[in-house]
């Protein structure tokens, strides 16, 4: 209640008295059907911003769903992600969603710049291809 208080008085929280079809209906309202499924789901906790009452969605509709299970390692702690997403959502800053802007991790850069290839009797493995497969199977 205290983020939409620090919002204004545009800003609404909404919670369900049952979370599982909460959950569902919301998704389903805002993300369209079939976007209620597992893959929604496993991203739950999460916050759902948007700019747009549930009954008069466009597609041009602000819809950013903000999963809570990292937030305070991303955000640097809770305090830093409320006062964020408070500044966010009165477009005072767009640093909120510069958080979750997709950074390149230390072995992707890495995978650029160094090429390992061993080999032996003519024959090579490329463990830079290895690590790129390994790496999108488990994204």
């Amino acid at each position: 209640m205290a983020i939409a208080k620090s919002i204004g008085s545009n800003a609404v929280v909404a919670v369900g008295t049952d979370p599982r079809a909460f959950t569902t209906q919301v998704a389903r309202q805002y993300l369209g059907r079939g976007n209620s499924d597992a893959s929604f789901t496993s991203a739950l906790p999460a916050l759902l911003i948007t700019n747009t009452h549930p009954e008069k969605l466009t597609k041009d509709s602000v819809r950013l769903i903000v999963p809570l299970r990292d937030a305070e390692n991303r955000f640097g702690g809770w305090q830093q992600f409320f006062d964020l997403l408070s500044s966010f959502v009165k477009g005072e800053s767009k640093e909120f969603l510069e958080k979750f802007e997709k950074k390149e991790n230390l072995f992707d850069a890495a995978n650029k710049i160094v090429n390992l290839k061993p080999g032996m009797f003519g024959i090579s493995l490329n463990v830079n291809e290895l690590y790129d497969r390994w790496r999108k199977k488990h994204a």
